[in-house]
C-alpha cells in the first residue's frame, strides 16, 4: 500500500511511522524522495531510492514498531528540519522485547504537489560523531 506524503512534516513523519509499523515497505519508501540519503547505523548510509528500499526490507523484516516521542520542526521556506527523540520496539535474537530511545535529525523538501518528503533521514542523531 503506497502512501502520500503529508501536507506538514509533522504528518509526514506520522504517516511514515504508521507505514512502519505496519510492516509496509512501499508505504514507508513514499516518503522520501528520489536521491534520498538515510543513516542505516551511525557510521553506514544509504542513498537514492533502490538502497532506501533495500534498507527498508530489511529493517521491516525485524518487525520494530516506532513510536515519536517528542517532536520540533524548524521551517523556512520550501525545508524543514525535523528534530525528534523517538523509540524503536523490536524483539532482541532471543526473542525477548526491546525498547532503544535515539534522537533523530533529518531535512524534508516541500514538493511541488505541496507534500512534504525527507531529503535526508539521520534516525542516529549525533550518534553518527562517534563516541565522545
Amino acid at each position: 500500500m503506497s502512501s502520500k506524503a503529508g501536507a506538514t512534516p509533522e504528518e509526514t513523519v506520522r504517516m511514515l511511522d504508521e507505514a512502519f509499523n505496519r510492516g509496509d515497505v512501499d508505504g514507508v519508501v513514499s516518503f522520501y524522495e528520489e536521491g534520498a540519503v538515510v543513516t542505516a547505523g551511525p557510521t553506514a548510509i544509504v542513498r537514492g531510492a533502490v538502497e532506501v528500499r533495500k534498507f527498508f526490507e530489511q529493517v521491516l523484516q525485524a518487525g520494530g514498531k516506532a513510536t515519536e516521542l517528542k517532536t520540533r520542526v524548524i521551517e523556512v521556506d520550501e525545508l524543514a528540519l525535523y528534530l525528534s527523540r523517538w523509540t524503536l520496539e523490536y524483539r532482541g535474537s532471543s526473542g525477548e522485547e526491546l525498547a532503544r530511545q535515539f534522537s533523530s535529525i533529518s531535512v524534508m523538501r516541500r514538493q511541488a504537489t505541496g507534500e512534504w518528503k525527507l531529503v535526508i533521514d539521520n534516525a542516529f542523531g549525533l550518534m553518527v560523531l562517534g563516541a565522545e
